[in-house]
Parts: C-alpha cells; structure tokens; sequence
C-alpha cells in the first residue's frame, strides 16, 4: 500500500520531493558528515515540532497498525520490527564511527511524545531528528504532532562501531510514565 505524504518546512516544500532531497535519494542521502555520539549524562530534550526549519509531512491517513510496526501511544515507527534480520544497507550507511540509518517517525495528530536513549546505551547510539539540528545524534527527543494532522518526521537513528545494537528506548507520551522498549537493529533476537 502506497502512503502519499506531503512534505513541509526547512527546505522542502510542496507535495512532491524536490530532486537532491532526502526523500528522493538512497538510504545514505542526507546523513551528517560527521557524528558526535551524546554524552552519557542527561541532555536537555531536543524539541521536533510541525513548523519551519523542520522536515516533516502531513499524512492524510495512517493505515492499520502492521505487524512489523514498533508502536508505543500514538507514536509509530513503520516496519521497525523488520529490521531484527534485516540488512543494515536498505536503511542506512555507514560513515565516520558508525551506522546512520533512516526510518520515519508517525504520530498522531496533536500529540506529545519524548523518546530517549537508555542511561546505559548513550555512549552507542543516538536518536537523529531534527533537520534544525542537521539530523546529528542525541540522547533524547521529544516529537510535537501537528495540532491538525497526523505528522511523520525525517530521521532515524546513529550506531556507533559496527551498526548492530539492541537499543532500548524510554518513550513517554505527554507527561506520562516512560514505557521501556527494546529494539532490535540488526542483532536477531534482543531479550529484556
């Protein structure tokens, strides 16, 4: 099924992607030239919102929840469960210290929710949203919906050494507890 998004802000306009932008080139398009991993100790949360300077698209609809879907709330990462066994190069490339790979992030309409890194696993991976920011690596993010739209963002995220990790994430939806997840990028099967 085919998901028609209409890309806003920063400097990508209109509905179609323009040529040269990240959404019409590669997996390796538009991944920063270097990569500062986050510092182990807690960051001030980056803030992705619908806005200007912001690489983000307006979904008209969001399809059913699939299988391979990683969901938590009205935040979704389509297809993440696939990447378990899948191959580092259809998501991503390699560059300086690691692994840049891109998968967009979904949330539903009017809603807030803050991703960070675990304590344990910031010196490996970082969370690369926020064209503001050129999509470098952080340890924490707090995504801002639409207030009229579903909104997927432009972005994904930085393994350090070989690009295989089981990442675990803490996701809070607005100012609720943060709910552990453990994602498997690239590593088989990844036991809490």
């Amino acid at each position: 099924m085919a998901l028609a998004v209409a890309l806003s802000g920063g400097c990508i306009s209109g509905g179609a992607p323009e040529s040269g932008s990240p959404s019409s080139q590669g997996p390796d398009a538009q991944v920063p030239a270097h990569s500062r991993l986050p510092a182990s100790t807690a960051a001030p949360s980056r803030l992705v919102r619908c806005g200007a300077g912001e690489a983000y698209g307006r979904l008209p609809s969001r399809p059913p929840l699939d299988g391979a879907d990683v969901a938590v709330g009205p935040l979704r990462w389509p297809g993440l469960k696939g990447w378990k066994d899948g191959r580092p190069t259809d998501f991503g490339g390699r560059t300086a210290g690691g692994w840049h790979y891109k998968i967009g992030a979904e949330l539903e309409r009017g809603s807030v929710v803050t991703v960070s890194v675990a304590p344990e696993a910031r010196q490996r991976v970082g969370l690369g949203y926020g064209q503001e920011e050129g999509y470098s690596p952080t340890a924490e993010v707090t995504f801002s919906a639409c207030p009229d739209a579903d909104t997927v963002y432009v972005g994904g995220f930085f393994v350090h050494g070989d690009g295989r990790f089981c990442l675990p994430l803490d996701v809070r939806v607005g100012n609720g507890p943060p709910k552990r997840i453990l994602i498997s990028v690239f590593s088989g099967d990844c036991r809490a």
